[in-house]
């Protein structure tokens, strides 16, 4: 029998959100896949020297070729069109929209299209303009023209058919993500232990307008916690706005920020907060949401669709859109007079993982290869 070739875009194994997606989906199909099939995991030049697989069913191809350019169109295109492939997993909004041969896509939110003002752009707003437009083209390309979509949720599914017709829901296959297994599992980092001594909250993720951060500080600086907010992402121009409302509320000994986390004080983050907290306008799935819950650390969040969807009876919801109904159920958290909800954890996670994930997407490509 003929092994069937199985492409895999992992130029992004390193970024924040898709990477984790990305290294997670392929730590577990290396255990999963079997000699029917042959992965072809497409790499960065520094990640292709890095990366390696216990499978010998996986073979690394070197693509050094950066997202959203005309390289991708032309020399990453010509690359998977010489390698035959029988079916190409785009793990990323951005690909060669001439791809010919079967391909399938994972569409993680839609974002760019539901929140497109121009404010989590640092171009001229006729780049922006230009940038929206080529999104929006490769999107319509991608939906159009995969044999599969996959989506984070039940939520993003239903904002796909939304902006591009019902007709794509059989193809739509929700493989819900999870705790990132591999870098939770260390131990917490003890050079923070005399930094943070005293109670805090935690954000974790970027500061891009989405995310309403700026929202959440007006509102911490509001409430009466005596607790510092600790604000957990990349040193960025968006840290630096948010770094200028904090100015603003004249709140700077009551929330700082963690530039650069690694996996182990993401650990300690966890399991020494009171609280995560998320204030997100849009989000695919939320994956601090999960990890949070798997530390046990409970989670004030967003009443938004997805977490509604995800974590409804697992959180503390809040208006995003209210800065003073965000301040009092952080006061009242903080009070003792809101408790946690309790959580069947072992179900949770046994729901939300990415090992689950891993198998579901393998059915995906097992089901159009028919194996």
């Amino acid at each position: 029998m003929t092994k069937k070739r199985i492409g895999i875009d992992a130029r992004l194994i390193n970024q924040t959100g898709v990477g984790v997606y990305i290294k997670n989906l392929l730590y577990y199909l290396d255990k999963l896949i079997d000699d029917s099939v042959e992965l072809y995991v497409y790499l960065r030049k520094d990640d292709f020297q890095t990366a390696s697989f216990n499978s010998k069913n996986i073979t690394k191809r070197q693509a050094d070729i950066q997202w959203h350019s005309i390289s991708e169109q032309t020399l990453f295109l010509k690359k998977l069109f010489s390698d035959r492939l029988d079916l190409m997993h785009f793990t990323y909004f951005s690909f060669p929209m001439f791809y010919p041969r079967p391909f399938i896509i994972t569409i993680h939110d839609l974002i760019p299209l539901s929140h497109a003002t121009g404010k989590a752009s640092t171009k001229h707003p006729f780049y922006y303009s230009i940038k929206l437009f080529a999104y929006r083209l490769l999107l319509s390309k991608a939906v159009s023209n995969s044999k599969a979509i996959l989506a984070p949720s039940n939520t993003v599914k239903q904002e796909i058919t939304q902006y591009f017709g019902d007709d794509l829901s059989q193809k739509i296959y929700v493989t819900y993500e999870g705790v990132n297994m591999q870098s939770l599992q260390n131990k917490l980092s003890k050079k923070l232990e005399q930094q943070y001594k005293n109670p805090f909250y935690i954000y974790i993720g970027n500061f891009y307008p989405h995310k309403n951060v700026d929202h959440l500080i007006r509102a911490f600086a509001h409430s009466h916690t005596t607790a510092r907010l600790v604000l957990i992402g990349p040193e960025d121009h968006f840290s630096q706005r948010m770094k200028a409302i904090i100015d603003e509320e004249n709140a700077q000994n009551r929330i700082t920020f963690h530039h650069n986390a690694t996996s182990e004080d993401l650990t300690f983050f966890y399991e020494h907060a009171k609280a995560l907290i998320h204030p997100s306008r849009a989000e695919g799935f939320g994956l601090s949401l999960i990890e949070a819950i798997y530390h046990d650390c409970p989670v004030l969040a967003s009443n938004i669709p997805v977490f509604e969807e995800l974590y409804k009876d697992v959180v503390i919801f809040f208006d995003q859109n209210d800065i003073y109904e965000m301040a009092r159920v952080i006061d009242d958290f903080d009070a003792g007079n809101i408790v946690p909800p309790a959580i069947d954890k072992k179900s949770l996670l046994k729901k939300y993982s990415f090992e689950t994930m891993s198998k579901k997407t393998l059915e995906v490509y097992n089901k159009l290869l028919a194996l």
